[in-house]
């Protein structure tokens, strides 16, 4: 037999996707959530913009608090799950937390809704403020602001080889088909997702080139940073001295001064 892979364990532990009308309502859920979410920042854009800033602390806690309160409540949520759905208590679980994804999709684009150039239509620029005036020529920002995503979603695969074992959703509900990966990436940073995350978010802002679009990305950065500490006091709780040693030795988002020419050889040439 082959390698189990991603999508073999995520159909084993969801089989609502087996039924194609059933995963098409699921994703076209998730699309209208995300859409409704755009549609109102676009609306805060054009009618009230400074309040973009609170607009996406809201949406970037919609999408983390959910988690954070199951992650606090761990032992609470997965007995509740297990107790009700019994075999299908991942798949559950996942549906009824299913509206954070959007939520967070909808909290990454955010800052790039915010573009605000002088070529722009006037119907769609904002109003005239120094923080939303360009800070460098958009020539240099656009470049620039790709090259900050290219370098995100270069991490990407390296991270998603391992999403099955470090996803909380699985953590949360059966901690013991968990295990600490220490190995790849995760032997320089522990949170690279969440790195992926705040560096895309970064590049979009870039591109935006204002201070009000560097502002709602560094907003966007405080629920995840809440969540992925709530996530390494749950994992220190499941795997103990194992992990703590782990965290005390690799840092959460940053590599170590000394292993930052291994973390973008491993980046940018997989080894």
């Amino acid at each position: 037999m082959g390698k189990e892979t991603d999508f073999d364990v995520f159909i084993k532990n969801f089989p609502i996707f087996k039924i194609r009308h059933k995963a098409l309502l699921i994703f076209t859920y998730h699309f209208l959530i995300f859409l409704s979410i755009i549609l109102f920042l676009l609306w805060i854009r054009s009618t009230f913009w400074l309040a973009a800033i609170p607009a996406q602390f809201f949406i970037t806690s919609g999408a983390n608090v959910p988690l954070i309160f199951s992650l606090k409540n761990f032992d609470k949520v997965r007995e509740k799950y297990q107790k009700k759905y019994k075999k299908n208590t991942w798949q559950y679980f996942l549906l009824h937390h299913s509206f954070t994804s959007p939520f967070g999709a909808a909290a990454l684009y955010f800052p790039l809704l915010l573009i605000n150039y002088d070529f722009m239509p006037s119907f769609t620029r904002l109003e005239s403020h120094f923080l939303t005036s360009s800070l460098i020529p958009f020539y240099l920002s656009v470049p620039l602001g790709i090259i900050v995503i290219i370098f995100a979603l270069s991490i990407v695969k390296l991270s998603g080889e391992h999403d099955r074992d470090m996803d909380l959703y699985i953590y949360m509900i059966d901690p013991y088909k968990s295990r600490i990966i220490k190995e790849g990436i995760y032997e320089y940073i522990r949170h690279p997702r969440i790195l992926i995350r705040f560096t895309l978010s970064f590049g979009f802002a870039i591109i935006a080139n204002n201070l009000l679009a560097l502002s709602v990305s560094f907003i966007h950065f405080i629920p995840y940073t809440a969540y992925f500490l709530v996530s390494d006091s749950e994992l220190a709780r499941r795997f103990g001295d194992d992990f703590r040693s782990y965290k005390e030795r690799v840092p959460a988002l940053i590599p170590r001064y000394g292993n930052w020419r291994k973390f973008l050889k491993l980046i940018f040439f997989r080894r």
